[in-house]
């Protein structure tokens, strides 16, 4: 059994978050470099190192964006996006006390990323408890675990999951 979902987790106001201040950076770049009398070597190398360090926030975010999936492999549900990954047995995973988790909040990032719109990695749920988040602006459940942590993924991903491992259970 082997099922590969990808995620689309970024929406329009992600990928504004993420290109915003870039655009503002090479804004603020072109005016000091085009105002006034010649730029200097040292505010030459300043003003590249501002549009590099731009350039790579942008791409790594965008990637771990594009690059969420969920994969159902073997007896485990992967879950991953960018650097961002967990591994959960699938014996661990309580299907029938999944629960909405659009309204749910997860206030304080552990270790991931947080846009608005996109949440990936290790979040502290409200309530307390860790959970792995692979959450955006769309419909979400909560699926509890056996482990310390709980998971979080998109609707339509945990019903493809589902539908795959009851096949697969089936087909046994």
């Amino acid at each position: 059994m082997n099922c590969d979902i990808p995620l689309q987790l970024a929406n329009g106001k992600t990928y504004l978050t993420i290109f915003g201040p870039f655009v503002l950076a090479l804004a603020v770049v072109a005016f000091v470099y085009f105002t006034g009398k010649a730029p200097t070597p040292l505010k030459k190398g300043a003003l590249v190192i501002v549009v590099l360090v731009n350039v790579v926030m942008a791409g790594f975010l965008v990637w771990q964006a594009r690059s969420a999936r969920v994969s159902v492999g073997g007896d485990t549900l992967m879950l991953r996006a960018g650097t961002d990954s967990v591994v959960v047995p699938l014996g661990a995973l309580r299907w029938n006390e999944a629960v909405d988790a659009s309204a749910m909040s997860f206030p304080f990032r552990k270790a991931g990323t947080s846009l608005p719109g996109m949440h990936v990695g290790w979040f502290l749920r409200e309530g307390g408890g860790d959970a792995f988040l692979l959450h955006s602006s769309e419909p979400s459940t909560l699926i509890p675990t056996t482990k310390q942590f709980d998971v979080v993924i998109p609707t339509t991903a945990y019903e493809q999951v589902r539908q795959c491992v009851y096949a697969h259970k089936a087909a046994q």
